[in-house]
């Protein structure tokens, strides 16, 4: 931010969003208080310098830009003008750039690399979404470029930068094939490299952290007879079978309630949001898409007879139950509340008038 206003890029009003825009698209990293730039970031930033946007990165552009939007504001230059400005010369560099990521696509770089799914020497780098990576030309494996020592839980150490030799790579504990960093749309993860045969991955953690192996659990998968195990993903723990993502059982949390949708058979069982929030669905998804954001609850309703109802818990009105019928109204707590005894007012004085 120090370097922003001595550079006179931005304002103070806009040095929060920045610093939120850069994080959130992963262009960058907090580690220990400070940014570091992610691959992604140096590849966004590579490619337009290279692709003809230098211009935009230039730090007296960007400050000129500033002044030009004051002078709109304050009357001295018109919108119009400045917009004109900037689109006369951005339209020309978007051709330029469109014509180079097409040639930067298709770009392979030979290297001496071996790749780790059939042991080919000369893998070639390629420019990706997320970065540079490795191909193998035989059977097309991938695997980044720059991969890092990702730790498996809290005691791992990761490799040590400055020379030292990185640490085994993980196995995979379905094919005992090596498992390799790799980057998707939610991060990076370690992916079996016996893909696509093995699909076997594991999330790995802003911090590096690998999530633990597979835990076998004493329980049998229902569709395949194969042995359940707890697993790790990207919205907590969840249990599946060891052939997942073969067989795609997961085990889900019962709330011992019937999903009350007329020819539906499925049950109400416990499911996550992408953003971690708990709510309760049927079992029967895609085919009943019925869901309740409070816990149904194995009670009738004494008004309706709807079979079940739902538990609430608010600060102001504590744990109440209602209907599950929108049509019902019933609330557990609304009788009680009407035979309450009214609390008698007391008698208003009176004040002598003079």
């Amino acid at each position: 931010m120090k370097a922003l206003e001595e550079k006179g890029i931005g304002r103070p009003s806009t040095y929060a969003a920045i610093m939120t825009t850069i994080l959130a698209r992963e262009y960058v990293e907090k580690v220990e208080g400070r940014f570091h730039p992610t691959e992604l970031g140096k590849t966004v930033n590579d490619l337009l310098i290279e692709g003809g946007f230098a211009d935009l990165f230039n730090e007296s552009y960007t400050a000129r830009m500033e002044e030009e939007l004051d002078s709109v504001e304050d009357g001295k230059l018109k919108w119009t003008d400045a917009l004109h400005e900037f689109y006369e010369k951005f339209s020309k560099d978007l051709v330029t750039f469109t014509d180079y990521t097409k040639r930067v696509k298709n770009e392979e770089i030979p290297t001496d690399e071996v790749c780790l799914k059939c042991g080919t020497k000369g893998m070639v780098r390629k420019r990706g979404r997320f970065g540079k990576y490795l191909k193998c030309l035989k059977c097309e494996a991938t695997r980044d470029a720059e991969p890092k020592a990702a730790t498996n839980g809290a005691d791992g150490k990761e490799a040590a930068a400055g020379g030292e030799e990185a640490a085994e790579p993980e196995v995979c504990e379905l094919c005992d094939k090596p498992m390799q960093m790799k980057r998707g749309r939610f991060g990076p993860f370690l992916g079996c490299t016996g893909y696509p045969e093995c699909r076997n991955i594991r999330k790995v953690a802003k911090s590096g952290v690998a999530a633990p192996a597979p835990v076998p659990l004493d329980e049998k998968c229902p569709l395949d007879d194969a042995q359940l195990v707890r697993r790790f993903g990207r919205f907590g723990e969840f249990v599946s079978c060891s052939n997942y993502p073969k067989c795609k059982y997961i085990k889900q949390e019962l709330t011992g309630v019937k999903c009350s949708r007329p020819g539906c058979k499925g049950d109400l069982v416990v499911k996550k949001s992408k953003r971690g929030k708990v709510f309760y669905g049927c079992s029967a998804y895609p085919d009943c898409d019925r869901v309740y954001w409070d816990k149904p609850v194995l009670e009738t309703c004494p008004k309706c007879n709807e079979p079940f109802l739902l538990e609430k818990t608010t600060r102001k009105q504590g744990t109440f139950r209602y209907c599950a019928n929108t049509e019902c109204g019933y609330r557990s707590n609304e009788s009680e509340t009407s035979k309450a005894p009214k609390a008698k007012s007391k008698p208003k004085k009176t004040v002598p008038a003079g």
